[in-house]
C-alpha cells in the first residue's frame, strides 16, 4: 500500500554573521599598544618615586610631574590614536527628539553600542586590548601614592609634647649652639632642640628666643626665663601661624596671618586679634659651657588653642 507522498523539508540554515572588516594595520595595533605600555611604566614610575622620597626637592618634584605627565598623556595619546587609526570614521547626523527614552531607543542605543565595540575590534585584537587593561588598571597607582603621606595616625598625648626635653641645647636652623652673649639687647632669634632642625621634627619645637633685658622680667616670666632671656612658642594659638614679628620698642609679637599680637613682657598674653591664648613659655638655662638650653618641655600644648579641647 502506498501512502501519501510527504514534502521533503528545506534543511534549517542559521545566519551567517559577518564581522565588520578590522581597520588599520598591525604596526598600527602596536603603535597604540606601545602608548597604553608607556602609560602603565609612567604609573609605577611615579609609584616608586613616590614612595622611596621621603623628602622632597626641585628634582623629585620635577620628576613627580614628569611620571604622571607621561602616564596620563600617554593614555590620551593611545586613546586618539585608536580612535583615528582603527576605528571606521563615519559621520551620523541624529535629530533633536524630546526627553525620555522610548523602548526602541534604548534597543537601539544598545546595538549601536554593541556596534561601536565591535567596530573599535577591542575584541580581535588582544594585544591592544590588554595593554590597554594594563594602563586603566595602573591608573590606581598615582592614586595610591600619596596615601603615604598621611603618616601615622596622631596620638592625643603627641599633641601635649615637643622635641624639647631637659638639656637639650638650643641650636640655629643651621645646627650653630647659642651661646649667653649672642644675642645683643632686645635681639631676638629662631631655635631649635639640637638635632632636630628638619621641617618634621621642628614643625612644633620652634621658640623664638627673646633678649628682653632684665628690667623687662616679671613675676610672670621670672621662673622660666634666665638673666633677662626668655623664649616663648613662635606657633600662634590662633590658627598655627608663625609669630615672629618683634617690636623693640613695644615688646609685642605680632602674627602676620590675622594680626594677632602679643605682650612679651607680660608672658605673651594677647593684646589684639582673634588669639586668646597666651604663647606657651619655655623654662630655659645656661650650662657650665655657656650654652642655653631648656629646663623641660612645655607645660601645656603648643599651637592653637583647639589641640587642648577634649
Amino acid at each position: 500500500m502506498i501512502g501519501p507522498r510527504r514534502k521533503k523539508s528545506a534543511p534549517v540554515t542559521t545566519p551567517e554573521t559577518h564581522e565588520a572588516p578590522l581597520t588599520g594595520t598591525k604596526n598600527d595595533e602596536l603603535f597604540v599598544s606601545f602608548w597604553f605600555l608607556l602609560s602603565a611604566g609612567g604609573a609605577v614610575w611615579f609609584f616608586v618615586n613616590y614612595w622611596i622620597h621621603t623628602k622632597t626637592d626641585n628634582f623629585v618634584n620635577a620628576m613627580y610631574g614628569l611620571s604622571l605627565g607621561i602616564c596620563l598623556g600617554s593614555l590620551g595619546i593611545g586613546a586618539i590614536l585608536w580612535a583615528k587609526r582603527l576605528m571606521p570614521h563615519e559621520e551620523a547626523v541624529q535629530e533633536r527628539h524630546p526627553f525620555g527614552s522610548h523602548p526602541q531607543d534604548v534597543e537601539d542605543a544598545a546595538e549601536s553600542f554593541r556596534a561601536g565595540v565591535e567596530g573599535s575590534g577591542i575584541a580581535r585584537r588582544p594585544i591592544l586590548r590588554r595593554s590597554l587593561l594594563l594602563a586603566s588598571g595602573m591608573l590606581v597607582l598615582p592614586l595610591i601614592a600619596p596615601l603615604r603621606s598621611l603618616g601615622p595616625k596622631p596620638r592625643a598625648a603627641d599633641l601635649n609634647h615637643t622635641r624639647w626635653t631637659p638639656g637639650a641645647r638650643m641650636v640655629l636652623f643651621d645646627g650653630t649652639l647659642v651661646k649667653l652673649g649672642d644675642l645683643e639687647k632686645n635681639g631676638v632669634v629662631t631655635v631649635f632642640p639640637e638635632h632636630h632642625t628638619d621641617v618634621d621634627s621642628a614643625a612644633d619645637s620652634s621658640v623664638l628666643l627673646i633678649h628682653i633685658g632684665e628690667e623687662h622680667i616679671t613675676n610672670k616670666t621670672r621662673p622660666k626665663s634666665y638673666q633677662g632671656y626668655v623664649a616663648y612658642s613662635q606657633i600662634c594659638t590662633h590658627a598655627g601661624c608663625p609669630a615672629r614679628l618683634y617690636s623693640q620698642r613695644t615688646h609685642v609679637l605680632l602674627c602676620p596671618c590675622h594680626q594677632s599680637q602679643f605682650n612679651v613682657v607680660e608672658g605673651c598674653k594677647p593684646i589684639a586679634g582673634p588669639a586668646t591664648r597666651s604663647l606657651p613659655q619655655l623654662a630655659i638655662t645656661v650650662n657650665s659651657a655657656g650654652y642655653f638650653e631648656a629646663v623641660r618641655d612645655f607645660d601645656e600644648p603648643v599651637g592653637p588653642g583647639f589641640w587642648e579641647r577634649g
